[in-house]
Protein backbone atom coordinates (compact mmCIF):
# COMPACT_ATOMS: atom_id res chain seq x y z
CA UNK A 1 0.00 0.00 0.00
CA UNK A 2 1.46 3.43 -0.91
CA UNK A 3 2.23 5.86 1.92
CA UNK A 4 -0.11 8.73 2.58
CA UNK A 5 1.27 12.27 2.49
CA UNK A 6 0.74 12.54 6.24
CA UNK A 7 2.82 9.42 6.91
CA UNK A 8 5.61 10.68 4.67
CA UNK A 9 5.71 14.05 6.47
CA UNK A 10 5.73 12.34 9.85
CA UNK A 11 8.51 9.97 8.88
CA UNK A 12 10.63 12.85 7.57
CA UNK A 13 10.11 14.72 10.81
CA UNK A 14 10.95 11.70 12.95
CA UNK A 15 14.18 11.17 11.00
CA UNK A 16 15.25 14.72 11.94
CA UNK A 17 15.02 14.04 15.68
CA UNK A 18 18.35 13.45 17.42
CA UNK A 19 18.92 12.16 20.96
CA UNK A 20 21.65 13.98 22.90
CA UNK A 21 22.17 13.30 26.61
CA UNK A 22 18.89 11.38 26.66
CA UNK A 23 16.99 14.39 25.32
CA UNK A 24 15.25 14.51 21.96
CA UNK A 25 16.17 17.53 19.88
CA UNK A 26 15.45 18.89 16.43
CA UNK A 27 16.79 21.87 14.50
CA UNK A 28 14.42 24.57 13.35
CA UNK A 29 16.17 24.63 9.98
CA UNK A 30 15.35 20.95 9.50
CA UNK A 31 11.67 21.46 10.29
CA UNK A 32 11.52 24.43 7.96
CA UNK A 33 13.13 22.38 5.18
CA UNK A 34 9.84 20.50 4.89
CA UNK A 35 7.45 21.70 2.20
CA UNK A 36 4.68 23.94 3.45
CA UNK A 37 2.18 21.13 2.76
CA UNK A 38 4.15 18.70 4.93
CA UNK A 39 4.59 21.27 7.68
CA UNK A 40 0.87 22.06 7.64
CA UNK A 41 0.02 18.40 8.12
CA UNK A 42 2.42 18.07 11.04
CA UNK A 43 1.42 21.22 12.91
CA UNK A 44 -2.29 20.33 12.79
CA UNK A 45 -1.74 16.67 13.68
CA UNK A 46 -3.31 15.20 16.81
CA UNK A 47 -0.69 13.62 19.09
CA UNK A 48 2.24 15.23 17.26
CA UNK A 49 5.43 13.47 18.50
CA UNK A 50 7.11 15.79 20.99
CA UNK A 51 10.78 16.63 21.42
CA UNK A 52 12.54 18.19 24.41
CA UNK A 53 14.20 21.04 22.56
CA UNK A 54 13.90 22.92 19.27
CA UNK A 55 17.22 24.51 18.39
CA UNK A 56 16.33 28.05 17.32
CA UNK A 57 17.25 31.50 18.55
CA UNK A 58 14.75 32.00 21.38
CA UNK A 59 12.56 35.02 21.97
CA UNK A 60 11.76 34.02 25.53
CA UNK A 61 14.98 35.36 27.13
CA UNK A 62 13.83 38.83 26.05
CA UNK A 63 10.78 38.42 28.30
CA UNK A 64 11.07 39.62 31.93
CA UNK A 65 8.92 36.64 32.97
CA UNK A 66 11.58 34.23 31.67
CA UNK A 67 14.29 35.61 33.94
CA UNK A 68 11.89 36.13 36.83
CA UNK A 69 10.63 32.55 36.82
CA UNK A 70 13.36 30.30 35.48
CA UNK A 71 14.66 29.36 38.96
CA UNK A 72 11.37 29.52 40.91
CA UNK A 73 9.66 26.57 42.54
CA UNK A 74 5.96 25.91 41.97
CA UNK A 75 5.00 27.52 45.29
CA UNK A 76 7.12 30.58 44.55
CA UNK A 77 5.55 30.83 41.10
CA UNK A 78 2.02 30.75 42.49
CA UNK A 79 3.01 33.28 45.19
CA UNK A 80 4.12 35.59 42.36
CA UNK A 81 0.84 34.96 40.52
CA UNK A 82 -1.23 35.71 43.65
CA UNK A 83 0.84 38.83 44.39
CA UNK A 84 0.11 40.18 40.91
CA UNK A 85 -3.58 39.38 41.41
CA UNK A 86 -3.63 41.18 44.77
CA UNK A 87 -1.92 44.19 43.22
CA UNK A 88 -4.58 44.26 40.51
CA UNK A 89 -7.42 44.22 43.02
CA UNK A 90 -5.84 46.81 45.29
CA UNK A 91 -5.05 49.32 42.56
CA UNK A 92 -8.50 49.07 40.97
CA UNK A 93 -10.29 50.80 43.87
CA UNK A 94 -10.02 54.31 42.45
CA UNK A 95 -11.00 53.44 38.90
CA UNK A 96 -12.76 50.04 38.91
CA UNK A 97 -14.50 50.39 35.55
CA UNK A 98 -11.35 51.35 33.67
CA UNK A 99 -9.50 48.54 35.44
CA UNK A 100 -12.18 45.98 34.51
CA UNK A 101 -12.24 47.10 30.87
CA UNK A 102 -8.46 46.89 30.63
CA UNK A 103 -8.29 43.52 32.36
CA UNK A 104 -10.94 41.90 30.18
CA UNK A 105 -9.48 43.40 27.00
CA UNK A 106 -6.65 40.89 27.29
CA UNK A 107 -9.10 38.01 26.68
CA UNK A 108 -9.77 38.73 22.97
CA UNK A 109 -6.08 39.60 22.49
CA UNK A 110 -4.99 36.24 23.92
CA UNK A 111 -7.61 34.34 21.95
CA UNK A 112 -7.04 36.26 18.73
CA UNK A 113 -3.25 35.99 18.79
CA UNK A 114 -3.28 32.34 19.76
CA UNK A 115 -5.90 31.19 17.27
CA UNK A 116 -5.43 33.45 14.27
CA UNK A 117 -1.67 34.20 14.43
CA UNK A 118 -0.21 31.36 16.49
CA UNK A 119 -2.31 28.81 14.61
CA UNK A 120 -2.64 30.64 11.31
CA UNK A 121 -3.43 28.38 8.34
CA UNK A 122 -0.29 27.31 6.51
CA UNK A 123 -0.93 27.87 2.80
CA UNK A 124 2.53 28.76 1.44
CA UNK A 125 6.18 29.12 2.44
CA UNK A 126 5.64 32.54 4.04
CA UNK A 127 2.86 31.33 6.34
CA UNK A 128 4.90 28.22 7.16
CA UNK A 129 7.71 30.37 8.57
CA UNK A 130 5.28 32.78 10.26
CA UNK A 131 3.40 29.92 11.93
CA UNK A 132 6.59 28.29 13.17
CA UNK A 133 8.15 31.40 14.68
CA UNK A 134 4.90 32.81 16.06
CA UNK A 135 3.92 29.64 17.95
CA UNK A 136 4.57 26.41 16.05
CA UNK A 137 7.98 25.78 17.63
CA UNK A 138 6.25 25.62 21.01
CA UNK A 139 4.00 22.77 19.83
CA UNK A 140 6.96 20.74 18.60
CA UNK A 141 8.63 21.05 22.04
CA UNK A 142 6.16 21.95 24.83
CA UNK A 143 8.78 21.31 27.53
CA UNK A 144 11.29 23.68 25.95
CA UNK A 145 10.87 26.69 28.25
CA UNK A 146 12.78 28.93 25.84
CA UNK A 147 9.72 28.93 23.58
CA UNK A 148 6.83 29.11 26.06
CA UNK A 149 6.43 32.84 26.62
CA UNK A 150 4.67 35.33 24.38
CA UNK A 151 7.16 37.86 22.91
CA UNK A 152 6.64 41.13 24.88
CA UNK A 153 6.77 43.31 21.75
CA UNK A 154 3.48 41.75 20.63
CA UNK A 155 1.86 42.85 23.88
CA UNK A 156 3.28 46.36 23.88
CA UNK A 157 2.28 47.01 20.27
CA UNK A 158 -1.25 45.84 21.13
CA UNK A 159 -1.25 47.93 24.33
CA UNK A 160 -0.18 51.07 22.45
CA UNK A 161 -2.91 50.56 19.86
CA UNK A 162 -5.52 49.96 22.56
CA UNK A 163 -4.46 53.07 24.45
CA UNK A 164 -4.61 55.32 21.40
CA UNK A 165 -7.73 53.99 19.71
CA UNK A 166 -9.85 52.33 22.43
CA UNK A 167 -9.09 53.24 26.03
CA UNK A 168 -8.73 57.00 25.45
CA UNK A 169 -12.22 57.06 23.98
CA UNK A 170 -14.03 54.52 26.17
CA UNK A 171 -12.56 54.84 29.68
CA UNK A 172 -12.14 57.67 32.18
CA UNK A 173 -8.66 56.52 33.09
CA UNK A 174 -6.96 55.03 30.02
CA UNK A 175 -3.62 54.67 31.86
CA UNK A 176 -5.24 52.34 34.41
CA UNK A 177 -6.95 50.41 31.62
CA UNK A 178 -3.76 49.78 29.66
CA UNK A 179 -1.89 48.89 32.86
CA UNK A 180 -4.49 46.25 33.69
CA UNK A 181 -4.35 44.83 30.17
CA UNK A 182 -0.57 44.45 30.53
CA UNK A 183 -0.93 42.97 34.02
CA UNK A 184 -3.37 40.38 32.68
CA UNK A 185 -0.74 39.52 30.09
CA UNK A 186 1.77 39.00 32.92
CA UNK A 187 -0.69 36.70 34.72
CA UNK A 188 -1.16 34.78 31.47
CA UNK A 189 2.58 34.36 30.90
CA UNK A 190 3.19 33.28 34.51
CA UNK A 191 0.41 30.71 34.28
CA UNK A 192 1.50 29.39 30.87
CA UNK A 193 5.11 29.07 32.02
CA UNK A 194 4.05 27.25 35.19
CA UNK A 195 1.89 24.80 33.23
CA UNK A 196 4.90 23.74 31.17
CA UNK A 197 7.48 23.79 33.95
CA UNK A 198 5.60 21.85 36.64
CA UNK A 199 3.64 18.61 36.81
CA UNK A 200 -0.05 18.19 37.54
CA UNK A 201 0.91 16.58 40.88
CA UNK A 202 2.87 19.68 41.89
CA UNK A 203 -0.03 21.89 40.82
CA UNK A 204 -2.55 19.87 42.85
CA UNK A 205 -0.52 20.34 46.05
CA UNK A 206 -0.73 24.14 46.02
CA UNK A 207 -3.11 25.41 48.75
CA UNK A 208 -6.27 27.34 47.80
CA UNK A 209 -5.63 27.51 44.03
CA UNK A 210 -4.62 23.88 43.44
CA UNK A 211 -8.00 22.81 42.06
CA UNK A 212 -8.05 25.74 39.62
CA UNK A 213 -4.48 24.96 38.52
CA UNK A 214 -5.30 21.30 37.85
CA UNK A 215 -8.32 22.31 35.76
CA UNK A 216 -6.23 24.85 33.83
CA UNK A 217 -3.42 22.33 33.38
CA UNK A 218 -5.81 19.73 31.96
CA UNK A 219 -7.42 22.33 29.66
CA UNK A 220 -4.06 23.34 28.21
CA UNK A 221 -2.75 19.79 27.96
CA UNK A 222 -5.69 18.98 25.71
CA UNK A 223 -4.77 21.90 23.44
CA UNK A 224 -1.36 20.34 22.85
CA UNK A 225 -3.01 17.08 21.87
CA UNK A 226 -5.74 18.65 19.73
CA UNK A 227 -4.42 22.06 18.62
CA UNK A 228 -7.77 23.26 17.28
CA UNK A 229 -9.23 23.28 20.82
CA UNK A 230 -8.82 25.23 24.08
CA UNK A 231 -7.05 28.43 23.01
CA UNK A 232 -7.47 30.32 26.32
CA UNK A 233 -5.53 29.75 29.54
CA UNK A 234 -6.28 32.21 32.34
CA UNK A 235 -9.94 33.13 31.97
CA UNK A 236 -11.67 30.12 33.51
CA UNK A 237 -15.43 29.96 33.02
CA UNK A 238 -15.56 32.75 30.44
CA UNK A 239 -13.66 30.44 28.08
CA UNK A 240 -16.82 28.52 27.22
CA UNK A 241 -18.56 31.75 26.17
CA UNK A 242 -15.60 32.80 24.02
CA UNK A 243 -15.36 29.37 22.39
CA UNK A 244 -19.09 29.36 21.65
CA UNK A 245 -18.93 32.86 20.16
CA UNK A 246 -16.07 31.90 17.83
CA UNK A 247 -17.41 28.38 17.20
CA UNK A 248 -14.32 26.77 18.72
CA UNK A 249 -14.53 23.36 20.37
CA UNK A 250 -13.47 22.79 23.96
CA UNK A 251 -12.42 19.44 25.34
CA UNK A 252 -11.07 18.79 28.83
CA UNK A 253 -11.31 14.99 28.97
CA UNK A 254 -9.38 13.01 29.92
CA UNK A 255 -7.24 15.26 32.10
CA UNK A 256 -4.27 13.75 33.93
CA UNK A 257 -3.63 10.95 31.42
CA UNK A 258 -3.51 13.44 28.54
CA UNK A 259 -1.00 15.65 30.31
CA UNK A 260 1.23 12.79 31.38
CA UNK A 261 1.34 11.40 27.84
CA UNK A 262 2.08 14.88 26.52
CA UNK A 263 4.89 15.39 29.06
CA UNK A 264 4.16 19.06 29.64
CA UNK A 265 6.77 18.80 32.37
CA UNK A 266 9.10 16.25 33.87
Amino acid sequence: MPRTTNETALEKYQSMIKTIDKKKMVNATDILSLSWQEYAELITMHHLPQVDHVHVEALSPFSPIYWMMKDLSMKQTIALWLTCSAALIGSSIHSPLSAAVGFMTWVPIEYGYHRFIGHMPVVNELTKHANFYAHGKHHFAPKDLDHVLLPPFVVFVAAAALYLYVFKNLTQNPEIAVAFAILHYLLYDIMHYALHKFSIKEASEIPIVGKYLVSTWANHARHHIEPETNYLITTGGISKFIYSFFDTSINNQPSQKVGENLRLSQ
